[in-house]
């Protein structure tokens, strides 16, 4: 194609009039997360049929373990999707990982297949049916980098030591034969692929219908759960364009796992306050001061909760000890001068589960997506586009 100044005209002046969109849209997205315009429930019906997107196995337990109970005390379906098996991170511990596959070597695959089977335990003590557990299997760190490359095929991936191209016509798949696309669409095992990614959802949602959706937060600090929220927005974002109503009244509710003072780079999460009764954020680095809600880049305090009673704590510890690959000793916060008394993932265990109640679009920055700003979007284009075209070159088939 003929690259003519013409054409490098329009490039400027679409970069151009982006730039001065930026502030506008940022100012549209402070006034949502300050609270103006966040979104108020009317009074629901008692019929819900609740869908649960958790990234990785334990989200689910850990943010709507509550909400899951009540849902089923309540006679309402309930569904829950696992984006990932949580099976980048791979720390065995003890004996909790083994050949679960049995091809005589231990690798992330069968730490990905027990993963799953500690989500299936532990919402099998709630009630919930194997059937109701959905695992898409798409690989674990890796959705807001797929999420971010619009162009589907390629996407490189650069830092550990399986270091990879992911790419569509050389055929990286998920792994998992219990996969919901290898389910649905006969043996076809998903591609890690933005598209693939949204169509199951798509699937999912028109198929269950939910009324009720808790997904963790956009500004979660894990890129997973943010990606996941994304990937949502995206799916009821295509399936309105398609004239599918239904999805129009999904209340969405936002629930939060990871989240650090972006302003300070810090390596330990200051999320949940051990001991706060309520979730909360301190700084543990200035004499462990809670920082009220409105300070944080959410600009708002939770919207929606659902209390736990004494009996059920006991329970969510519990469910929480089904996990047991996650069962570090992780006491975030250490040097603050009062004793922690449960490890990262028990101080989930608090008086209510509490979420965002905020409309499925609210605006959210431009430069949001990639924490950069436009150059750093172009780049990473950039980047990407060059990886296709040299492994093009270098005549690699599929």
């Amino acid at each position: 194609m003929q690259f003519s100044f013409y054409r490098f005209a329009n490039l400027r002046a679409i970069i151009f009039s982006l730039a001065l969109l930026m502030p506008f849209q940022f100012s549209i997205s402070s006034n949502i997360i300050n609270g103006a315009q966040v979104f108020k429930a009317e009074n629901q019906e008692s019929k819900k049929r609740v869908l649960i997107i958790a990234p990785h196995p334990d989200d689910e337990t850990l943010g709507c373990a509550m909400v899951i109970s009540e849902t089923i005390r309540q006679g309402n379906p309930v569904k829950i999707v696992l984006m990932t098996n949580g099976d980048l991170f791979f720390r065995p511990k003890g004996s909790t990982v083994y050949d679960y596959d049995k091809d005589s070597d231990i690798d992330i695959v069968d730490y990905g297949y027990i993963r799953q089977n500690e989500t299936l335990n532990a919402m099998s003590k709630l009630g919930v049916k194997p059937e109701d557990i959905i695992f898409l299997g798409y690989p674990d760190a890796l959705l807001l980098g797929i999420y971010n490359c619009d162009y589907n095929d390629v996407y490189l991936n650069e830092g550990f030591t399986f270091t990879m191209l992911l790419h569509a016509k050389r055929g990286y798949r998920s792994p998992y034969e219990n996969s919901y696309h290898y389910k649905i669409y006969h043996g076809e095992k998903p591609l890690y692929n933005r598209n693939y990614i949204i169509g199951d959802l798509k699937r999912i949602l028109s198929d269950f219908k939910p009324t009720d959706i808790f997904v963790t937060h956009e500004f979660d600090f894990h890129t997973d759960h943010k990606a996941s929220s994304l990937f949502l927005r995206k799916a009821v974002e295509e399936l309105k364009v398609e004239g599918i109503s239904d999805v129009e009244h999904i209340r969405i509710h936002r629930y939060l796992i990871h989240y650090d003072l972006p302003e300070k780079a810090r390596e330990e999460e200051e999320y949940p306050d051990p001991q706060s009764p309520e979730l909360a954020v301190r700084d543990f680095i200035d004499n462990c001061k809670r920082i009220p809600w409105k300070e944080t880049i959410l600009g708002s305090k939770p919207s929606g909760s659902i209390t736990l009673d004494e009996d059920f704590k006991i329970v969510k510890h519990e469910l929480i000890n089904c996990y047991a690959t996650q069962l570090y000793d992780d006491y975030f916060q250490k040097n603050c001068k009062e004793e922690i008394k449960y490890s990262w993932l028990h101080q989930f265990v608090k008086d209510k589960e509490e979420w965002w109640d905020w409309p499925i679009d609210y605006p959210i920055p431009f430069d949001y997506y990639d924490k950069g700003n436009l150059w750093f979007k172009f780049k990473h284009w950039l980047k990407c586009f060059y990886a296709a075209l040299k492994f093009r070159i270098n005549g690699i088939q599929t």
